[in-house]
C-alpha cells in the first residue's frame, strides 16, 4: 500500500509542484470556459522547453525569470523550439 501512495504523490509532486511553484497556476483568475485548458497547454509546453534546454544551467524559477528579463535567452528558447 506505501508504495502505490509513494506512486501517486511522485506523479503529484513531479508535475504539479512543478507548474505551482515555478509558475503560479493555482493563483491564476483563469479557472472557467475554454481559457485554462488552453493555458494549461501552453504554460506545460514552455515548461517543456526550459526543462529541455541545457544552455543556460540554473534552477527552473530562475531560467524563467532570465526568459522574461533577457531577450537574447527567450530568442534562444523560441529558436530551441522552433528547430
Amino acid at each position: 500500500m506505501a508504495t502505490l501512495v509513494r506512486a501517486h504523490w511522485e506523479v503529484e509532486n513531479g508535475l504539479h509542484q512543478r507548474v505551482e511553484v515555478v509558475r503560479h497556476e493555482d493563483a491564476t483568475r483563469i479557472h472557467n470556459g475554454p481559457g485554462a485548458p488552453n493555458l494549461a497547454v501552453v504554460r506545460r509546453a514552455a515548461l517543456a522547453v526550459l526543462n529541455a534546454d541545457t544552455s543556460f544551467k540554473d534552477s527552473l524559477p530562475r531560467r524563467v525569470r532570465q526568459a522574461g528579463h533577457d531577450d537574447t535567452y527567450r530568442t534562444h528558447l523560441l529558436n530551441f523550439v522552433i528547430s
